[in-house]
């Protein structure tokens, strides 16, 4: 990738910072990791399923309309 080309964006359902960095460090510049804060999301997305899967699903609905692909993380 040259200096005029920019990563494309995948947004990590996340606000813990170190895991951002973590998968940014995995990805390289093949992708620039963003998360709720940078696109001005305050309320977090409640894990009400009853599995991580579910969970899962749960947060990722909540943010596919950006229209980016969305990686979720559940504990």
């Amino acid at each position: 990738m040259n200096k005029t080309e920019q990563s494309p964006m995948l947004f990590l359902s996340t606000r813990n910072a170190h895991k951002k960095k973590e998968i940014q460090e995995v990805l390289g510049n093949r992708f620039k990791v963003v998360g709720p804060e940078d696109f001005g999301f305050l309320d977090e997305v409640e894990e009400t399923g009853q599995s991580l899967e579910e969970n899962a699903v749960l947060k990722a609905g909540a943010y596919v309309h950006l229209g980016i692909p969305v990686l979720t993380a559940v504990s």
